[in-house]
């Protein structure tokens, strides 16, 4: 699973730089040419539901999402280890409806042919399949954490 994430955390980073050199092109084309790179907010809006989604999975691999600990640091480890399965099974139902919610509207964007209404048209089904598999492969990442609880300490430098 962790290549897996891996090749997803590849994704997203090359969608946030392909969103940042059109943003900058944008800037560049209105401030200083006065043509602005039509379709900047379709295209950006896609490529970070992207970047965020398929970032998901490598930030759950690491253990790198935000935790309140100001509490839970301060009990037993006993307690705070089945405080943190409590957590991982919760975020896996909520990554799970996500999911659920992303896969349907990833189908229907293919049934209805939809595209985002502004300057230009952009399908919005590769949006809707990030967003898919990104939160699929959360959700499987949470899980592999819950039944390998060792694999709870690793970092990103150590990937």
């Amino acid at each position: 699973m962790k290549y897996v994430s891996l090749a997803a955390a590849g994704l997203a980073g090359a969608a946030l730089i392909l969103l940042a050199l059109i943003g900058t092109a944008d800037v560049i084309g209105s401030q200083f040419l006065g043509r602005p790179v039509p379709g900047t907010v379709e295209i950006g809006a896609s490529l970070m539901v992207a970047g965020i989604a398929l970032g998901l999975p490598m930030a759950q691999h690491a253990r790198r999402h935000i935790r309140v600990e100001i509490l839970v640091d301060r009990l037993p480890p006993r307690v705070r280890a089945a405080f943190d399965i409590v957590a991982q099974l919760a975020l896996a139902l909520m990554l799970g409806g996500i999911a659920w919610m992303a896969w349907r509207m990833f189908f229907t964007s293919i049934a209805t042919k939809e595209f985002s209404q502004g300057l230009i048209e952009i399908a919005m089904w590769p949006a809707r399949l990030a967003l898919a598999v990104g939160a699929t492969l959360a959700v499987v990442q949470t899980i592999v954490l819950i039944l390998q609880p060792e694999r709870a300490e690793t970092t990103i430098s150590q990937i």
